[in-house]
């Protein structure tokens, strides 16, 4: 993977990713460690993709966070979500 400092993109600013990204995802590199992948627009979105082809259906952080997903919802569904979020990653 290639890595750029976020120094570079501080001072250069979407420049620097410009040259890059056209390679494949930058690891951007803060304080001498792996901080944040940036991404394509098209390779985030074949990766949205993939990830909804592999796992159908809504995740647990996405139960969670929803609109109805309210204090009325009923817990069972939220837990039932959560045990198979958790066994996806096994």
């Amino acid at each position: 993977m290639q890595t750029l400092p976020a120094a570079e993109i501080k001072r250069r600013g979407l420049a620097a990713l410009d040259e890059v990204l056209p390679n494949g995802p930058v690891q951007v590199i803060r304080r001498n460690q792996p901080d944040c992948v940036v991404l394509s627009l098209a390779d985030y979105e074949r990766l949205q993709q993939l990830a909804a082809a592999a796992r159908p259906g809504p995740d647990i952080w996405s139960l969670l966070l929803a609109e109805e997903a309210s204090p009325g919802e009923p817990r069972a569904r939220l837990d039932a979500a959560l045990a198979e979020e958790r066994a996806a990653w096994e």
